[in-house]
């Protein structure tokens, strides 16, 4: 991470305070005090790696159009389980916050913002 690049918590319970995210996409590990290096999966998408709790060894696959959209694009702070992610240029390795368009899923609906009220367990 350069020094002049911003960091902001990821504003979820399971990475509040381990983990820190650029609005580049760059993943930065408090408790080891580097860079958390992205793979790509099969598909050619981005993702971390993150630890759910510091007490256990156990990861959680992350993609990073999703970790990105949902610190930095979620006004309506839904959890990161249900941001899905689509492209404007259908580009998926341009991970520039202009470049993302944010939806959310609740069960097999997926919603638009800026739509925010919860009823019968749907998003409306």
């Amino acid at each position: 991470m350069r020094e002049f690049d911003i960091t902001y918590d990821i504003p979820d319970t399971r990475f509040y305070s381990y983990y820190k995210i650029t609005k580049n996409g760059i993943v930065y590990d408090c408790k080891l005090n580097r860079n958390v290096l992205p793979k790509a999966d099969s598909n050619g998408r981005l993702y971390v790696a993150l630890r759910v709790n510091r007490d256990t060894k156990m990861k959680k696959k992350v993609y990073l159009d999703a970790l990105l959209a949902f610190t930095f694009l979620n006004p309506g702070r839904y959890g990161l389980d249900f941001v899905e992610v689509e492209y404007r240029d259908g580009n998926q390795n341009n991970l520039s916050l202009a470049n993302l368009l944010t939806r959310y899923m609740c069960d097999t609906y997926y919603l638009d913002l800026p739509n925010r009220e919860i009823k019968d367990g749907y998003i409306e």
